[in-house]
């Protein structure tokens, strides 16, 4: 069993690789410095020196993309989690974000003289993703069928052209099983931000804050919408929401939740 990292600049380059469902398709890799990553947590840089958090090794990507990596090797990939880091050694990470691999990596399968069809390089490019994270430090967990997990390098979400999207629900009427909701998205993005278009759940954004009314919100069935902002200098940012009203307990409100893709 071999496993290593491609860490080095590339050029863009052409490319023939394989989706998870078999398809064989092609298309072209962004070139760009290879996120390390270690077969122990504790090789990242933030527990070096004398275990005080530093930003040597950091990695910024903007809050749209995720940094790019390559990792080769015989094992299939069980899963890929993604973690927000604490902001000191002594504090818990957060919970780990499974993030789906159809759409968000390639898999490029490579003939083996020992083993055909079965040496593989799972890689992360530079396009615009459909989630905003949040501004902050992360890392990656590769989880390897009967091989033992892969951690990656802390790397830094910051931008400075970020849009940050605060979203809030409430309740002002409920006739089963159906209740009546006004959601609020509020958009928090600098000036150097050129929004051409925007839309949520399909419809084009008016205002900021925009109150979207929903006088048939189903209640005990999640629902989803997604929010899509355009721009002329900074991509496309998009992220989708889910909102729950569990009829046994309407004091909590509107439950909403970020859904990672």
């Amino acid at each position: 069993m071999s496993i290593f990292t491609v860490n080095r600049q590339q050029y863009d380059q052409s490319q023939r690789w394989e989706e998870p469902n078999g398809q064989p398709t092609s298309g072209v890799f962004g070139g760009g410095t290879g996120l390390p990553f270690y077969l122990n947590q504790l090789s990242q840089a933030r527990y070096g020196f004398n275990n005080v958090r530093n930003g040597i090794g950091g990695f910024y990507v903007p809050s749209n993309k995720l940094p790019t990596w390559q990792v080769s090797g015989e094992q299939q990939f069980a899963a890929i989690y993604l973690i927000k880091a604490s902001n000191d050694n002594d504090t818990p990470d957060s919970a780990e974000i499974e993030i789906p691999f159809t759409g968000n990596f390639f898999r490029v399968c490579y003939d083996n003289v020992f083993n055909p069809d079965t040496f593989q390089t799972i890689v992360c490019d530079d396009r615009d993703r459909n989630n905003i994270l949040d501004c902050g430090d992360y890392y990656f967990r590769l989880g390897l069928e009967d091989y033992p997990d892969l951690f990656s390098e802390i790397f830094t979400v910051w931008d400075y052209n970020y849009i940050g999207i605060n979203v809030s629900g409430q309740i002002f009427g409920v006739t089963p099983p159906v209740a009546q909701v006004t959601l609020t998205f509020e958009f928090e993005f600098n000036n150097q931000i050129n929004v051409t278009s925007a839309t949520i759940g399909g419809n084009p954004l008016t205002t900021n804050p925009e109150l979207v009314q929903g006088p048939s919100f189903p209640l005990d069935i999640p629902q989803q919408l997604e929010v899509v902002l355009n721009t002329s200098n900074s991509g496309t940012y998009k992220q989708l929401y889910e909102f729950f009203i569990d009829s046994n307990d309407l004091q909590a409100g509107v439950q909403i939740t970020k859904i990672y893709r």
